[in-house]
């Protein structure tokens, strides 16, 4: 079982995720919380592998969408 902290750190993690998508902006996402893009595209590519597995999971789709989001 996950514990408090890691699923606060998940939920934060899938909150900036959520902002990019948002905005359709990645660097607008990143300036407004203060992240790089290089930990913003980690943080992307570790939540896309987490979910691989599950398809038939809500987040599938939202991960779907976070790929087409442009790279500026």
């Amino acid at each position: 079982m996950l514990q408090a902290a890691e699923i606060k750190l998940a939920e934060q993690r899938l909150s900036m995720l959520e902002l990019a998508k948002a905005l359709g902006n990645v660097s607008a996402a990143c300036k407004q919380r203060g992240m790089s893009r290089t930990q913003f595209y980690e943080y992307k590519r570790q939540y896309l592998w987490s979910q691989s597995t599950d398809s038939l999971g809500a987040h599938v789709a939202v991960a779907v969408e976070l790929d087409a989001l442009p790279e500026t």
